[in-house]
């Protein structure tokens, strides 16, 4: 129970300085509580309670062990836990139980049973429960001569005969919705066992937004009433971002109740959403003036921000942008990115101005010139804005590390316009990459109009570049064969151009 419920908030950081619990020692039973609480303002209150029998003699049945959902028979034993609720020790306490209301069953339970203690006790006689499918109810109860409290001396509990057969997927573990999902995501589900038999070698699948089933079998066993975690062999690939509609189930051969086989679950993959505090002390960029935007940077929920209704619409003939932001607090660093891939991780090579800015409520001038950037693509992409007090803990540059006083906020960049003579050569090109097996692939450029050296990049998803080399050009064509047998499994990207212009593809390294 609750001894007092406070109506206010305790402005003070002090906490239980008045506040003691001590027992009784007229008893050894009874506790005094002594408490500080709002009501509104700070008052104090006494609550008195006991935890010990209020009777002598009372007992009764907690709890009904056997049978059990499951295989059941004609002759099941029956086991129950006799509780001695009172004070004094009890013996010869008579006992009995019925199924569905039938006969009654009595028997003495010998004892002696402590104050406060539990015993277990079998019934000589069976219960009949030997029809496959049906629940049965079973009562068990004492009768103690002159028990006090008659309230606790019955418990029932529902028995089912289960059918030998009956397997379901009850869950998806994972993968689970959130940021960064990869190519390669394990996917991992609950099978239960319905059913009365243990079960081995069982059947499962799952597929994704209607597709083909990817099958697995569960060697098992899995217990009666019990459940196991299983990890399809084969991943999902969940690296474009969105939405996601899994079906997994049992196909177990005889299953008595196909209607708890199958079990569906929507995974998305999100771009992420660093927490911050940006409405204490006005944290992160609180201004910003660039491309054909000038506006006042929202302070989000916990310092996130879905602003991507906002476009930001940048014309490349008007190449470079002057821009101009504001900090809400001193000595603060901001980073704005482009995911000119559309994967939906903000890489290192995407970031397109981070500068250190000294004055809070100032105007600083910055300045993007896309023709220094790698890997710009025109069309609409999301674009990241960030901003922290520098001192505090977190990473403005890691673009999806919570800040400690800063803000995150996400907008859409739409670049267009015509880009330089070889920019544009390189974006009419016609880039096409050819799995040759094994981790190996041969990734080619077209275009006759082109004939400087190209640079062949691939970075990983953290931006990480893992090769770097120049390709000649042959006949208006550029090709390359990639080796990719020596690096970890998971997700590339290749980019073939020049310093100021390129073409990106993703690759997947099993």
């Amino acid at each position: 129970q609750t001894i007092a419920m406070s109506t206010g908030s305790n402005p003070s950081n002090r906490l239980a300085d008045y506040v003691h619990l001590t027992l009784d020692p007229v008893d050894d039973q009874t506790f005094w509580h002594i408490a500080e609480y709002m009501n509104p303002n700070k008052r104090d209150v006494v609550g008195v309670f006991k935890i010990a029998p209020e009777t002598d003699n009372d007992v009764g049945i907690v709890a009904i062990n056997q049978p059990n959902d499951g295989t059941l028979s004609i002759t099941e034993t029956v086991e129950v836990t006799v509780r001695n609720f009172g004070s004094l020790p009890q013996s010869d306490i008579p006992v009995s139980f019925s199924v569905d209301g039938g006969p009654v069953v009595n028997e003495v339970v010998s004892g002696p049973i402590a104050s406060a203690t539990n015993a277990i006790y079998t019934f000589t006689a069976t219960a009949d429960m030997g029809v496959v499918g049906t629940t049965y109810s079973i009562t068990a109860t004492t009768a103690l001569v002159g028990d006090e409290d008659l309230t606790n001396d019955a418990f029932t509990k529902d028995v089912t005969f289960l059918e030998p057969d009956d397997v379901g997927v009850t869950a998806i573990t994972a993968p689970v919705s959130g940021s960064g999902l990869g190519a390669t995501e394990t996917v991992t589900v609950t099978v239960e066992n319905f059913g009365g038999d243990p079960q081995t070698d069982v059947p499962v699948f799952y597929n994704i937004d209607g597709g083909a089933d990817e099958a697995g079998v569960v060697p098992g066993p899995v217990p009666v009433g019990g459940s196991v975690s299983f990890d399809f062999p084969t991943t999902a690939d969940l690296s474009v971002l969105g939405s996601y509609d899994f079906v997994a189930g049992t196909e177990l051969a005889g299953d008595a109740d196909t209607s708890n086989d199958d079990i569906a679950a929507t995974i998305s993959n999100t771009v992420c959403q660093p927490v911050s505090d940006c409405a204490g002390f006005d944290d992160g960029v609180t201004f910003l003036e660039l491309a054909d935007q000038d506006l006042t940077v929202n302070c989000g929920p916990d310092g996130y921000a879905d602003d991507t209704s906002i476009v930001f619409n940048f014309d490349l003939d008007d190449n470079p942008f002057e821009g101009v932001l504001q900090m809400g607090f001193a000595n603060s660093v901001y980073a704005i990115w482009i995911d000119f891939n559309d994967n939906g991780v903000f890489e290192p090579s995407e970031v397109i101005s981070n500068e250190f800015v000294a004055s809070a409520n100032t105007d600083f001038a910055f300045t993007v010139d896309f023709g220094t950037l790698t890997g710009v693509t025109l069309g609409t992409h999301l674009m990241r804005v960030r901003g922290e007090d520098e001192d505090q803990a977190g990473d403005v540059l890691d673009p999806c590390d919570d800040l400690a006083f800063g803000r995150t906020n996400d907008y859409t960049a739409n670049v267009s316009g015509v880009l330089g003579v070889e920019e544009q050569g390189i974006q009419d090109a016609s880039m096409i990459v050819v799995s040759l097996g094994n981790n190996r692939f041969e990734v080619t450029l077209t275009n006759p109009e082109l004939t400087d050296l190209m640079n062949i990049k691939v970075h990983n998803i953290l931006g990480q570049t893992v090769l770097s080399n120049w390709i000649e050009n042959e006949n208006g064509v550029y090709k390359y064969e990639l080796d990719m047998s020596y690096a970890a499994s998971g997700v590339y990207l290749v980019r073939m151009g020049t310093r100021t212009a390129g073409q990106v593809k993703r690759i997947i390294v099993e």
